[in-house]
């Protein structure tokens, strides 16, 4: 009930007060309500999926006994990287989303912390022998999404597996193919 709530709080902070206090045609108040959350969806899609779909990420399944080789943590850690973290304006247009790996470790934390809190995990994924997936620029990141989308364009067999080349240099707990592009 209380979600129902707090949708139609939504609706009537977005819609109805703006149809009523806009001197505007409430078609131009509707499409900018639409617009906003199409380019909100897609920056959302496209922060996602360059954390996650890129080089050295993993697609981790289970193995034959149904469990995982990692904890949580580690989980979190091999599926995801960042992006620009270096930069403020990143920080500030994707709300701390370019720092993927503090934010799935953290979720509950405010993203003006997670600057501070990164060299502490990577510290940590040193001492735990995880990988640290971070590409210094957003234009790194997204080319790193594309060269894996061809690569899984180009193999008819992807399920999801480990890359071939990274298999045994991963689970061997190698992490030198998984720094910084």
């Amino acid at each position: 009930m209380r979600l129902i709530g707090y949708k139609l709080l939504y609706y009537v902070l977005f819609l109805v007060i703006p149809f009523t206090v806009i001197n505007m045609p409430w078609y131009l108040i509707a499409l900018g309500f639409f617009l906003m959350h199409v380019v909100e969806g897609l920056t959302l899609s496209f922060i996602i999926q360059i954390s996650h779909v890129t080089e050295g990420a993993s697609f981790n399944s289970p193995d034959e006994n149904k469990s995982l080789v990692y904890s949580w943590a580690g989980l979190q850690m091999i599926t995801s990287a960042n992006f620009a973290c270096k930069h403020w304006f990143a920080n500030f247009a994707c709300g701390g989303l370019n720092f993927q790996i503090e934010h799935h470790l953290f979720p509950k934390v405010c993203h003006v912390h997670y600057p501070a809190i990164r060299p502490i995990v990577m510290e940590a994924a040193k001492e735990f022998n995880l990988p640290y997936m971070e590409y210094e620029t957003f234009t790194s990141a997204m080319m790193a999404h594309v060269r894996t989308l061809r690569s899984f364009g180009r193999d008819e067999n992807y399920r999801g597996q480990w890359p071939a080349d990274l298999e045994p240099d991963f689970l061997s707990g190698a992490t030198k193919k998984w720094e910084a592009a």
